[in-house]
């Protein structure tokens, strides 16, 4: 009878150990697969970071740039305001002291280049007659 009940509590000792090791098992299965997912998400957490970081850093030059470029703008219109009362002064000048277009170095200088292009008008019209001539004969 002893041994009987002695190899009972061995059995249900075994079917016990089998059962916890099961369950060790399992529980060390799904550890190592949640510590798995932790991973890849810290691993995504970690890039998503590294993202923030960079487009921080890019937001950041553009910041810079369009700062530059407004001080740019800035800077154009101020020319162009100084500019403008330059061009107002001179118009004003110009108005009042009866500016003769005639005695500019511009003008004479253009008066002389189509003084020379008249005085080729002939040889011109003679090469387009020529052009023309070759122009037929092919």
């Amino acid at each position: 009878k002893y041994r009987e009940q002695y190899l009972i509590t061995i059995r249900e000792l075994v079917s016990e150990q089998i059962r916890t090791q099961q369950y060790i098992t399992k529980v060390s299965t799904e550890r190592d697969s949640l510590q798995d997912r932790v991973n890849q998400l810290a691993s995504q957490l970690n890039k998503a970071e590294i993202s923030g970081a960079e487009a921080k850093v890019v937001r950041h030059k553009e910041e810079e740039k369009v700062s530059a470029l407004l001080q740019e703008i800035n800077s154009l219109k101020d020319q162009l305001h100084q500019k403008s009362q330059e061009l107002k002064t001179a118009e004003d000048i110009v108005a009042r002291s009866n500016f003769d277009v005639k005695n500019t170095k511009e003008y004479k200088s253009l008066l002389k280049d189509l003084k020379l292009l008249l005085s080729h008008r002939d040889e011109i019209k003679d090469m387009r007659a020529l052009l023309i001539k070759l122009q037929e004969d092919n």
